[in-house]
């Protein structure tokens, strides 16, 4: 069998699915059963009947015979179409010019199929945006027409612009998902199939047949409520390569399964093409009978539909000469030559080539006039661009000699406008000054007042204690409580220890204020720092009942006794003796005071005080850590005052960084943070 066959499986598929869609912009008839088409043939003959009627009834009447009787559905397309460019309705005359051109190509009427297609291409600008998928499928059948003349790279330029052209205009039943890859699959399906019915029987062409033949089956068996007009064009392609490998029993059964789905969808057509092929494998089985049947058969049919091939005569002489009904293998031989002759004739090669020479030349002439056209508009948008220009350079003169007419006017008021502007900025320096001056003495006024009440409220409390200690003193002297009267000494030197700390920070505090305090920092053992802070404070904690300790970290929580800091000893002291001083008020009897020294990854140091008293709010964290943190904190008998300040102050002193947060379980954790000694 020639590539014939599987060129006309390419057109029944692409025609039955273009004339099944009904969301074009003028929707197709539906389907006609044979009492309505011989109703619809009445209407049509009549005179009487409106060409719109009788245009739809044209359109139907073709798509109903297209499978059953080819010679009447072409009649009635080549009426209907006829009648559609008379009416302007240039996508009826789409649709019909796609059913003609895919009947000629079912007959291998190469010419006509070129000039059919040709025509649907030369349609496109009148189409509307709904039918411009068929140009892609007139673009398929060009490529169907390259592959009967073996013509391979023609097929595939001609499937590429049927690619590019249904990626812009989707076909209707491209929106079920996966069918835009399973059509363009078909057409990969005819490439193959073509190349192995023209003698092409390779391993990598019988494979790419059998890939994209079982890609169409399984699309169409997923999907059993469509109609499935690519099922027994799969079963055939799939048939094909068993019949070329040999496996003749595996071909026999596909193509059985082809005919049963042509008689399904009642395609006279396609049961006529498959039976031919399955009587040229009865025939190499050397089952004659059983061959010279389905010949007979596919004669039938293909009579019957108005189409014959002569290939399906050949095949039916042969079979009668195997069988050795030479006679009749001869009179049925005849009959192949008579129908490949007309066939011939109608389909001329030199024709078909002109054909081809002419499409390829419209085509490049079509390309060539657009490009034409674009350039033209933009060369008349260059001029319209060109003439703006120049206008706008004639306004740009009109107002260039207006600057120049105001130019000398508005020289003596820029002059008089510069000496008020430096008038101005004059002013301006000097309100900026003020303001600044202002603000100063504002900030320096708040400072103040707080430094005072700061010195008022803790200043009383020693006083106050100073006094109470005086009561005591002279109670127990008139009582002569000597027992007592020793204990005070103790509690007399805390009160001076707490009043000298005050002082001292008081002093530092001014001195800090005035600028006259400078930090010197140098290495520095943090150990050391810590040590000293433990063992000023160590009788307080063990008068008060209070456990102090100290540990030192390195990386990985390792002891680090030779932990270097980059700090001034003296500032530093100051802040952990701030630090320490305030755990302890904070903390009752049997609680615990640590000191803490661990080394950060990023160059830091941090020396943390922990606690173990009752802590403060997030409310008061969040106050004492802001940029202006509040003297004192209700809860705290002391610190948190002035002490807090000056230390903070030390630690942005040293390049560091001082902050208080929440304990784990609700203390308190005062962190300085300081640079690390290279």
């Amino acid at each position: 069998m020639k590539v014939l066959r599987s060129t006309i499986w390419a057109s029944i598929v692409s025609a039955l699915l273009g004339l099944s869609d009904a969301a074009t912009a003028t929707a197709a008839p539906p389907p006609l059963d044979s009492a309505k088409a011989a109703a619809a043939e009445r209407r049509v003959a009549e005179p009487a009947t409106a060409d719109t009627t009788r245009l739809r009834l044209l359109r139907a009447l073709s798509r109903h015979y297209y499978t059953s009787n080819a010679a009447s559905s072409k009649r009635y397309a080549e009426q209907g179409l006829r009648l559609a460019r008379r009416l302007n309705q240039p996508d009826i005359a789409a649709a019909l010019l796609f059913t003609l051109s895919s009947q000629a190509n079912q007959v291998s009427n190469d010419a006509a199929a070129i000039s059919y297609n040709k025509q649907l291409i030369e349609l496109s600008p009148r189409l509307s945006d709904k039918v411009q998928w068929r140009v892609s499928e007139a673009y398929k059948g060009l490529a169907g027409v390259e592959l009967n003349r073996a013509d391979y790279p023609a097929a595939r330029r001609y499937y590429q612009l049927a690619t590019e052209w249904s990626e812009r205009y989707p076909a209707p039943h491209d929106t079920i998902p996966g069918s835009s890859r399973a059509w363009a699959g078909i057409g990969m399906l005819d490439y193959y199939a073509a190349q192995m019915q023209n003698g092409n029987t390779t391993d990598s062409i019988l494979r790419g047949v059998e890939r994209y033949a079982r890609r169409a089956l399984a699309f169409d068996l997923a999907h059993p409520k469509k109609r499935r007009y690519t099922l027994p064009h799969a079963y055939m392609s799939l048939a094909n390569v068993s019949s070329k490998r040999g496996h003749l029993d595996s071909a026999v059964a596909r193509y059985s399964l082809a005919i049963r789905e042509h008689q399904t969808l009642d395609d006279v057509m396609g049961e006529a093409t498959a039976r031919g092929f399955l009587a040229d494998v009865l025939l190499r089985k050397g089952q004659t009978a059983a061959d010279t049947a389905e010949a007979e058969k596919a004669v039938g049919l293909n009579t019957q539909a108005g189409a014959p091939v002569a290939e399906v005569y050949v095949t039916w002489a042969s079979a009668l000469a195997a069988a050795g009904q030479y006679p009749q293998a001869y009179q049925i031989a005849r009959r192949a030559k008579v129908v490949s002759d007309s066939i011939t004739l109608a389909t001329g090669a030199e024709e078909v080539a002109r054909l081809r020479v002419q499409l390829d030349t419209e085509l490049k002439d079509s390309r060539i006039k657009t490009l034409t056209t674009q350039r033209r508009l933009q060369e008349e948008q260059a001029h319209r661009q060109q003439q703006r220009l120049w206008a706008l350079a004639g306004i740009l003169l009109a107002v260039v000699l207006g600057l120049g007419v105001a130019a000398f006017l508005a020289l003596r008021l820029r002059r008089s406008r510069a000496q008020l502007a430096a008038q101005n900025e004059q002013l301006a320096a000097q309100r900026d000054t003020l303001a600044v001056q202002r603000d100063e003495l504002t900030q320096a006024r708040a400072t103040q007042d707080r430094l005072y009440a700061l010195i008022a409220h803790d200043l009383r409390s020693p006083v106050v204690a100073f006094a109470g200690l005086a009561d005591l003193l002279n109670r127990y002297v008139t009582k002569g409580d000597t027992a007592r009267l020793a204990g005070l000494g103790d509690r007399i030197r805390q009160a001076a220890q707490n009043l000298r700390e005050l002082l001292d920070n008081l002093l530092n505090w001014a001195v800090s204020q005035r600028g006259e305090l400078v930090a010197r920092p140098r290495p520095v053992r943090a150990t050391e720092l810590l040590a000293g802070i433990a063992a000023l404070y160590q009788n307080a904690a063990l008068a008060a009942d209070i456990s102090l300790t100290t540990d030192a970290e390195g990386e990985g929580g390792a002891t680090a006794p030779e932990l270097l800091v980059q700090a001034d000893p003296d500032m530093t002291r100051t802040i952990l003796r701030n630090l320490a001083g305030n755990a302890l008020k904070a903390t009752p009897a049997g609680g615990r005071v640590a000191l803490h020294v661990h080394r950060q990854t990023d160059g830091f140091v941090q020396l943390r005080v922990t606690d173990s008293g009752t802590g403060l709010t997030a409310e008061h964290l969040a106050r004492l850590n802001g940029a202006a943190p509040a003297m004192r904190v209700a809860g705290r008998d002391s610190g948190a005052g002035l002490g807090l300040l000056l230390s903070r102050s030390f630690a942005e002193a040293q390049g560091g960084t001082l902050v208080l947060r929440a304990g784990a379980s609700g203390s308190t954790e005062a962190t300085l943070t300081l640079p690390m000694a290279a």
